[in-house]
């Protein structure tokens, strides 16, 4: 990973936790239950990964605010954290080589995620902004299965492979986006944010661990036929959508919001033969989230 692109750390479209009120520096934190569908359920190649569960786990970040002007600020927030799931298959056909093969096995992904956002922000009326930013996505995958291959013709085992598979991959770019926010009765406000990014960055076979049945015997895959180390392009596009609702008590107490994360990517990686294919896939998660922020 460019830890270059790591150090500049906090990027793109969050909008201000104080929506409705006037700052000049805010710090809080935020946290939520997020669920991830990842782009390898839309692959297109049949097989038993495309029976991955949603994955879900809690993530968590700092938020840091500055105010320059009643106009313009500064805001900066991270989410990070594991999602984990875990699904079987059974008798799942799919196409490689050439050849129809029948899946069947017990599957698991453990990922690390790490979501930092930086945005510079321009109110034009009370309720009303504009934001632009750059986004910092790091996604660090664990793949564990345990696979018996069949042939369709007589059902008899053609295979079987146990894998340890790590999967990383990072994107960086810019992002632009709206916000609106409203106060319906002191102390409250509701806000809503939409905003669209477009990044590119590597996705890398880091190691990959693979056990397969050989004349009877139980034998490691030849390095020759693992992808470790391969590194390719990666390619995201993608929208935020959040609304919230928000409490604002007053002076020496937290700016406390409520509010629901949609985020959407389609996600392009160059061609990797037999592995994945070079096609824009679909990336979701949706999670519930709290923040609470002091403001000086």
């Amino acid at each position: 990973m460019n830890n270059k692109l790591f150090a500049m750390g906090l990027v793109v479209f969050v909008f201000t936790t104080s929506p409705a009120f006037p700052f000049d520096i805010a710090i809080g934190a935020k946290a939520g239950y997020f669920a991830w569908l990842p782009m390898y359920a839309d692959m297109g190649t049949g097989g038993a990964i495309e029976d991955i569960r949603w994955g879900a786990g809690i993530l968590y970040g700092p938020i840091i605010s500055i105010g320059f002007t009643p106009e313009i600020s500064l805001s900066m927030a991270g989410l990070m954290g594991r999602q984990v799931t875990s699904w079987d298959s059974r008798f799942r056909s799919r196409s490689i080589y050439n050849e129809i093969e029948i899946l069947s096995g017990n599957y698991d992904f453990d990922v690390f995620r790490g979501d930092f956002d930086s945005v510079l922000i321009y109110r034009l009326t009370t309720n009303f902004r504009i934001f632009a930013g750059y986004k910092y996505l790091l996604m660090k995958t664990e793949l564990s299965f345990s696979e018996i291959r069949t042939n369709p013709s007589d059902n008899s085992i053609d295979f079987i492979e146990i894998i340890n598979l790590k999967l990383n991959h990072f994107g960086h770019g810019p992002a632009f986006g709206i916000g609106y926010s409203y106060p319906f009765g002191s102390p409250f406000f509701m806000a809503i944010t939409l905003s669209g990014v477009y990044m590119w960055g590597e996705f890398e076979f880091e190691a990959v661990e693979s056990y397969q049945n050989e004349q009877n015997f139980i034998r490691p895959k030849p390095e020759s036929e693992l992808p470790v180390g391969k590194r390719v392009p990666i390619t995201h596009a993608g929208i935020n959508v959040e609304p919230s609702i928000g409490m604002a008590p007053g002076e020496g107490m937290p700016i406390v919001m409520l509010g629901v994360r949609y985020q959407h990517f389609l996600i392009k990686i160059e061609d990797i033969p037999n592995v994945i294919p070079e096609k824009w896939m679909n990336d979701k998660m949706v999670g519930l989230f709290v923040s609470a922020v002091f403001t000086f």
